[in-house]
């Protein structure tokens, strides 16, 4: 008898344990549907289950071979694929036909560098007035989605986040009423509404998405999902109860904090300094 191996899902199955292999880990779909070992990643995602696939949305992203999960967007904030870094690290803009998934961040700048569409690292200053607001806001918004299920260390009995309940389901961009704001301020305007501002001002104030550090996935989805989400609208800390050094420091605190950059933890750092000082009178330095 001839049995044809690539069976559920396209991938292949081992007859004798009757598992399928999908490239990273064995996958039991006639039982447990479940993987039967961790993500070869986990340690980079801490808030995302190790035994879940392409954090937790599938029908947006694909995971080959393990490896972590460079995202590359086209100038209208589409996200196209990822490079063979996967959803991390910097961003990349790229309108041009060129495949890239097997190739890394580095190797897709310099082999479309000739091409009249080119691919470039996002940067705040250079794509500020070169992209359009709702192409960069349907590009933070898939960013910070990749965090849907994320628990933020410390968290306790708190749900997990959840980008879907956010007003639009997604993250606006816009100019902080005072033009003072931190680069992501919660609006007034709304219910659970996230606005991501590009300032080019000093901390502080300061530019919680701005010039004071680099573009990427983590630095973002750290300055939203931790500082704004958790820490404004799910804890209530704030300018007017003078607790608004804890948003600073739960990002401070959180796994996630270690996948920053180093200006990133650095600005971080300065920031809750700062409203330390003139939150509790204390001129003692964390």
């Amino acid at each position: 008898m001839w049995f044809y191996p690539f069976v559920f899902n396209g991938k292949e199955k081992d007859y004798e344990s009757g598992f399928h292999y999908f490239g990273a880990r064995y996958y039991w779909s006639e039982l447990l549907t479940s993987w039967l070992s961790v993500d070869p990643m986990m340690d980079k995602y801490p808030g995302i289950s190790p035994y879940a696939y392409c954090a937790w949305n599938p029908v947006k992203l694909k995971d080959p071979d393990g490896r972590e999960i460079n995202p590359v967007f086209s100038s209208t904030g589409t996200f196209r694929g990822c490079t063979k870094e996967g959803y991390t690290g910097e961003i990349i803009i790229y309108d041009g036909k060129r495949k890239f998934d097997n190739l890394n961040a580095d190797k897709l700048i310099q082999s479309t560098s000739g091409d009249t569409k080119k691919a470039e690292y996002y940067t705040f200053s250079e794509y500020r007035n070169t992209m359009s607001k709702k192409a960069k806001e349907k590009m933070y918004t898939h960013i910070v989605s990749q965090l849907n299920g994320y628990k933020v260390q410390g968290s306790g009995s708190l749900k997990p986040f959840d980008i879907g309940e956010l007003e639009g389901g997604k993250i606006f961009l816009g100019k902080a009423p005072d033009n003072t704001k931190d680069g992501a301020y919660i609006s007034t305007t709304g219910r659970n509404r996230i606005v991501a501002t590009e300032l080019n001002l000093p901390p502080l104030s300061g530019a919680f998405i701005g010039e004071f550090y680099e573009a990427t996935v983590e630095n973002i989805q750290a300055s939203v999902v931790i500082h704004e989400w958790y820490g404004h609208l799910q804890r209530g800390w704030g300018d007017a109860n003078k607790t608004h050094r804890y948003c600073y420091s739960a990002v401070w605190n959180d796994p996630l904090f270690q996948k920053t950059t180093e200006k990133y933890q650095e600005f971080i750092k300065s920031q809750y300094n700062y409203y330390n000082r003139i939150e509790t009178n204390n001129k003692k330095i964390r």
